[in-house]
């Protein structure tokens, strides 16, 4: 275990190690807790206030590799008790003060990757270690939960979603043909659906991006084309092809970020649009005004009348009112500008994090992440 050097920049800190190399922009994953939002950008773990902007930044350093590792995914226990998905680098966490990395070394293996993270019912933080198995967190150790018991073809078996139900039994998906969807109970230890001989009969060799389960305990996951299986508590399943228009690609591109709105309906991200559905053949897809067309939606998450949208190469964007919003990740709060060098057309909130629709001169607001005097 490591802790990093604190470095103070204007409005922002940053966590960094010593040596830096180049990130990638990709918002792998988000989530919004109180007034913070938790981004997983690229190699980079990000803490923003969202009405000042301020920022947390704490870059993962890769120790025994060529480059830094890639943050795949968050998941929020309390306000310090945040978890890290940091792939070579092992598991993240924040504890309310700084940061920590933890290369996991079981099994007898010198590096471990972490692949995703999750907790269960009774908040036990749980990470996904490919072939490597499930582990969960004991008594401040990391303990083997489950083996994979899964085809050794896979020389890099890599989990995208891992999420309990109501049980509190652990279901996972992988991007892997053949094993990549199953779950794991005490009874039985690792178990894969997608390799069963009905199940591979009716939907041939798919891999899996993401999967949420809802009120019914039903499994969403969305896969590597337009399209999401539905997998009930009965075990029947459904698949249900998303409605895609020209220029989308045609059978093609994954479907990321499935989710449970706050309306009840499942949420997945393809492309760079969104569909929201209940399970009927209702399926709503929602255009995002992005301004250029390539963009393509890693994750995003639902607040308040609003939602959080993280891209593969085009940063953060917040849509609410039929407005998109560009977030700058690199402006922290504390710089103080004129009213009139700000032309982004962001909403404007006083001190209190109100937002305004007129300013009063002379009075310091927040817009788009900065501080500025109203002139």
């Amino acid at each position: 275990m490591k802790k990093l050097q604190l470095l103070l920049f204007a409005g922002m800190i940053a966590i960094s190690p010593a040596a830096s190399s180049t990130t990638i922009n990709s918002v792998n994953d988000i989530e919004v807790v109180g007034n913070d939002i938790w981004l997983a950008q690229g190699a980079t773990i990000i803490k923003r206030d969202k009405t000042t902007g301020e920022q947390l930044k704490y870059v993962v350093d890769e120790e025994n590799s060529d480059g830094l590792s890639s943050v795949r995914n968050i998941v929020v226990l309390d306000v310090g008790d945040v978890w890290f998905s940091c792939s070579r680098s092992g598991v993240g966490h924040y504890d309310g003060e700084g940061f920590d990395v933890t290369n996991l070394k079981v099994a007898g293996s010198k590096t471990v990757i972490c692949q995703y993270v999750a907790s269960d019912n009774d908040g036990t933080p749980w990470v996904a270690c490919g072939l490597k198995g499930f582990y969960r967190l004991i008594n401040g150790k990391w303990t083997n939960g489950y083996d994979y018991l899964g085809n050794e073809m896979y020389a890099a078996y890599i989990n995208t979603g891992m999420v309990f139900d109501a049980d509190n039994q652990l279901w996972w998906t992988a991007n892997q043909r053949i094993d990549g969807f199953g779950y794991c109970c005490f009874a039985d230890g690792w178990h894969c659906v997608s390799g069963e001989d009905a199940y591979k009969d009716k939907y041939g060799s798919c891999s899996y991006n993401s999967i949420t389960i809802d009120s019914q305990n039903c499994k969403w996951l969305g896969l590597q084309y337009p399209a999401v299986i539905k997998y009930s508590a009965d075990g029947s399943s459904e698949l249900f092809e998303l409605p895609i228009v020209s220029g989308d690609g045609m059978k093609r591109g994954s479907v990321f970020s499935a989710q449970i709105g706050p309306d009840g309906r499942v949420w997945v991200a393809h492309q760079g649009a969104m569909y929201a559905f209940t399970g009927k053949d209702d399926i709503e897809r929602i255009e995002i005004p992005f301004t250029d067309s390539d963009v393509l939606i890693r994750s995003f998450k639902h607040d308040g009348d609003g939602i959080w949208i993280g891209t593969a190469s085009n940063g953060l964007f917040y849509w609410h009112d039929g407005q998109l919003d560009p977030i700058d990740l690199n402006a922290g709060a504390g710089d103080i500008i004129a009213d009139d060098a700000d032309e982004t057309d962001s909403p404007t909130y006083d001190i209190m994090g109100r937002r305004v629709e007129r300013t009063i001169p002379g009075s310091v607001y927040v817009k788009a992440g900065r501080k500025f005097v109203a002139m």
